[in-house]
């Protein structure tokens, strides 16, 4: 299932899950540079994702089967963090989750993946 949520202006966030990835898209409106994709091996998830917005960036918390994952966007880059950030005074960030994915490079990226597996 995908989410949607707008971090800035102009830098769009897309997260899947394809049962046994997580695909992380970063997308900017203005056209200024190429999206950013990445592909975590992160399981299925069992929670909707969660994302907050703190003074060290964007973070991104993951519960799957497996464990809790939290990644730092900065920019550019996606990063997985090796434990929690603190949160308590961070501003939870709202996810839109549409029927079906909503960037065509989500749904290419779904089938991609899937090839490989």
């Amino acid at each position: 299932m995908a989410y949607f949520c707008t971090l800035n202006i102009g830098q769009d966030l897309y997260l899947d899950n394809d049962q046994h990835n997580t695909i992380v898209i970063l997308t900017h409106s203005l056209g200024i540079t190429s999206p950013t994709r990445q592909i975590l091996p992160t399981g299925t998830w069992q929670l909707p994702p969660e994302v907050w917005k703190t003074h060290q960036g964007i973070i991104i918390k993951l519960t799957t089967v497996q464990q809790r994952y939290f990644l730092l966007i900065q920019g550019n880059w996606v990063h997985l963090l090796s434990s929690p950030l603190n949160l308590n005074n961070a501003l939870r960030l709202p996810l839109l989750n549409p029927d079906q994915p909503i960037d065509p490079a989500v749904s290419t990226l779904r089938v991609a993946t899937q090839a490989q597996c």
